[in-house]
């Protein structure tokens, strides 16, 4: 997308712990430092945390404006009011009634030929499109749901531990949407990325299986309490780095600086990788071979018939 309309690709991001920002690209590949969206007034546009945020002109005006879901449900229209700022955060309506998505993620595609832009929202338990009525539209129509999940964050049964294809095809949780032509007909496709649990069949185990999994599961408590160790010690240096006594304490602006604090923590102590690394994979491989639930994540299209 292009923030500025200088004619270079931008990109836009939303962030799970505070803010919204977009970095302008430099036409050669590269982008500049973030810049935090703001208000007219000045002040930082913050919705919440979790911001699964895209930026679409959704009022017709030529200028992008932006629609974010949220980790706690509302879904918000922001509009760019010229020059970058944006206005008030206004909460989209169906019915009369606040759209609840929790988790959400949104993305746009006009999917009843009307020539207006309808909204596509993922959530913890479903995928819809909301159908819009008018250009700028807050108050939407009933959903259109191509998938109502029930128990998403139950774990999902596998056919066999290695490849992990599901035996019934159930979309997970935290669903979000991209909106393209997938299969080169002309019309609008979905495609939908999840987080879910698949938990593997059993497996009868051989000798020496039988032993990796003991030696595993002796060494994954001292693997667990040296990942835990190194995630203190590094909130300990992140929230010094951010001058704040504690993350309850954090103001708007630290809070816009935790993921660089952290990043920057995590390059200056290699030890903290290798132990996440090495108690991740010890997990995923004691999952594998007692048949327990693993995490996991799917990429799922929805063609348009």
């Amino acid at each position: 997308m292009d923030v500025n309309g200088d004619g270079i690709q931008d990109m836009f991001s939303g962030s799970y712990t505070a803010g919204l920002f977009y970095f302008l690209g430099q036409g050669d590949g590269t982008h500049a430092d973030k810049v935090s969206i703001k208000q007219t007034s000045g002040e930082p546009v913050n919705p919440e945390s979790a911001l699964g945020a895209k930026m679409f002109d959704w009022d017709g005006d030529g200028d992008l404006d932006v629609i974010t879901g949220t980790i706690s449900g509302p879904v918000y229209f922001i509009e760019n009011e010229g020059d970058l700022k944006f206005g008030k955060e206004v909460e989209l309506t169906s019915n009369g009634e606040a759209i609840s998505a929790p988790d959400g993620g949104v993305c746009f595609g006009d999917f009843n030929g009307d020539g207006l832009t309808d909204l596509v929202l993922g959530d913890d338990d479903n995928l819809a499109i909301y159908y819009c009525s008018e250009v700028g539209a807050t108050e939407l129509g009933d959903p259109d749901f191509l998938f109502k999940g029930e128990g998403s964050w139950e774990a999902k049964e596998a056919n066999d531990a290695k490849t992990l294809v599901l035996k019934e095809p159930l979309l997970g949780s935290r669903i979000k949407p991209c909106v393209t032509d997938w299969n080169g007909d002309g019309k609008l496709d979905i495609l939908a990325g999840d987080y879910t649990y698949v938990k593997a069949p059993a497996k009868d185990l051989t000798s020496a299986e039988k032993k990796e999994l003991a030696d595993l599961e002796e060494q994954i408590d001292e693997l667990a309490e040296a990942t835990y160790t190194y995630y203190d010690s590094m909130e300990e240096k992140i929230l010094e780095k951010l001058g704040a006594k504690s993350v309850e304490d954090m103001t708007e602006e630290q809070m816009s600086r935790y993921g660089e604090a952290y990043s920057e923590v995590m390059s200056e102590d290699e030890g903290m990788a290798d132990a996440n690394e090495a108690y991740s994979t010890a997990y995923a491989r004691i999952s594998e071979l007692r048949g327990e639930q693993q995490t996991h994540g799917f990429v799922w299209v929805f063609l348009q018939a």
